[in-house]
């Protein structure tokens, strides 16, 4: 009598916070709000990748993605504040002196 094969054994499931990471590290590409969903990204790319080394779940690639994304576009909006900021300073009516006219 022949014996049936054992079952595959079973993959380990994707860690909910990887999936978090990648969604949100997605969102801030493609809705452009960097760092709204960008920091939630690197917050939860690095609670996953710690859960993952604890428990050995799936999803390390999830947690990378959406902390490289993350990061790109939380840098992406800082630089974009900075040089707005400067380019407000740096307009020719900023540096005009509020002075009342003068009627002669």
């Amino acid at each position: 009598m022949t014996q049936a094969p054992p079952p595959p054994p079973a993959t380990p499931k994707n860690n909910g916070l990887a999936i978090a990471s990648l969604i949100l590290g997605i969102a801030s590409i493609v809705t452009c709000l960097g760092c709204i969903p960008g920091i939630p990204a690197i917050i939860c790319g690095h609670m996953a990748l710690k859960q993952i080394a604890q428990t050995g779940a799936a999803g390390a690639g999830m947690a990378k993605a959406g902390l490289i994304m993350g990061y790109i576009t939380t840098a992406l909006s800082i630089i974009a504040i900075i040089l707005a900021a400067v380019g407000l300073v740096s307009m020719p009516w900023a540096h005009m002196q509020s002075q009342p006219f003068m009627v002669r």
